[in-house]
């Protein structure tokens, strides 16, 4: 049955209240819009917050990626391992740099990279590898940054849906020898977007912070917003760089979702467990499940379902958003040259669905959900 009379219920929607809007509109009247105060002030704050000696912002989370590995050393040939089973921006940096992605399987029942099938992957090109925190369950990083140290490789975290999350007592943020977030519209921490890396190693932060600003040694906010002396246009260029960095706009968004991410993310614990006790009266649906010692960010709630084009399309009628995270990326046309067979992630993903989750979500809105699972689910 369509009812068209009542309002669509999407799989994400940004969280934004007058505290954004007012450190907007304040960044915008204070003459300074670009990469300035504001920035340097989120990054210091998201540096605390995480656990991390350096941050280093982004204008998003794919040239976040690319930064890293600039950072850690990658070049033309390199091999990095990395799962097939998230979204492209990670291959997407790597090709830009011309490393060569090699593609692993994952577990199945976290859906984040296989750390038995990576050690299989490790070879004399091998730099290092990428973990990929998916729908904000976490990797398997004590298991990861094993591997690393015993063959010499260094670990990256790409932690784009993991804002906010921790694995025992340590934020992500500080787990790997660099950690890349992303801040863009349906992201735990929502910046319009935006990007950040993280890490401990002070020449690694250098480097990111002059590829991200073209090379340059002394930015414009370095050069002008310090001081008034005369030689403030005096630059060097010492590096090779892009324009991948952030500006005040987005920085002044992220300082006050900063403010707001755990009681966010708390919002969306409580979504999750609700979620969970319904499924657990629908034996044909397997929820996955967070990854024991961790606390996941809750940025997707990932659902094994039967018949998934069926279940999409009879949300869809009750004008429920059902997403789909996502299509593999050895089996795009571009990752043809890399691909390799997965058998765990070509069996799940034609299985998997993501349910409309974000901190705003009313009662009303879930239950609505609920109550279509509980019709469409036992006729499928």
């Amino acid at each position: 049955m369509l009812t068209n009379a009542l309002s669509e219920i999407p799989v994400f929607r940004p969280d934004m209240t007058e505290a954004e809007i007012d450190a907007v509109a304040a960044t915008m009247r204070s003459g300074w819009i670009g990469s300035g105060p504001r920035v340097a002030e989120f990054e210091v704050a998201f540096a605390s917050a995480v656990g991390s000696r350096f941050a280093v912002s982004t204008v998003n989370g794919t040239a976040a990626l690319q930064c890293a590995m600039v950072g850690l050393g990658v070049k033309p040939g390199d091999e990095v391992i990395l799962p097939s089973f998230t979204w492209v921006s990670g291959f997407q940096a790597l090709r830009a740099l011309g490393a060569t992605p090699v593609f692993a399987d994952i577990e199945p029942d976290y859906l984040t990279i296989d750390p038995v099938d990576v050690e299989h992957l490790i070879g004399p090109r091998t730099k290092g590898i990428l973990a990929v925190h998916h729908g904000g369950h976490l990797a398997d990083i004590d298991a990861l940054k094993a591997l690393a140290d015993a063959h010499g490789l260094w670990l990256l975290d790409d932690a784009a849906h993991a804002c906010g999350a921790a694995w025992g007592a340590r934020p992500v943020g500080s787990l790997g020898d660099a950690t890349c977030f992303s801040f863009n519209a349906m992201k735990n921490l929502a910046a319009g977007d935006g990007g950040m890396v993280t890490t401990n190693d002070a020449d690694l932060a250098q480097t990111v912070r002059r590829y991200r600003s073209l090379g340059i040694d002394r930015d414009t906010y370095m050069r002008y917003g310090h001081g008034n002396d005369s030689a403030r246009w005096v630059y060097d260029v010492v590096s090779e760089g892009q324009r991948m960095h952030m500006n005040d706009i987005a920085a002044a968004i992220g300082l006050v979702q900063l403010q707001r991410l755990g009681d966010m993310n708390s919002r969306r614990a409580q979504l999750v467990s609700r979620y969970r006790q319904v499924i657990a009266e629908l034996p044909a649906l397997r929820a996955i499940e967070p990854r024991p010692g961790s606390r996941p960010s809750h940025h997707m709630f990932t659902v094994h379902v039967p018949q998934r084009e069926s279940f999409i399309e009879a949300m869809r009628l009750r004008r429920i958003s059902i997403g789909v995270h996502y299509i593999p990326v050895h089996l795009f046309s571009a990752a043809k040259p890399f691909h390799r067979s997965l058998p765990v992630t070509e069996r799940l993903w034609p299985q998997v669905v993501t349910f409309p989750l974000y901190p705003g979500m009313t009662a009303d809105e879930q239950q609505r959900v609920i109550a279509a699972l509980r019709d469409i689910v036992p006729a499928l």
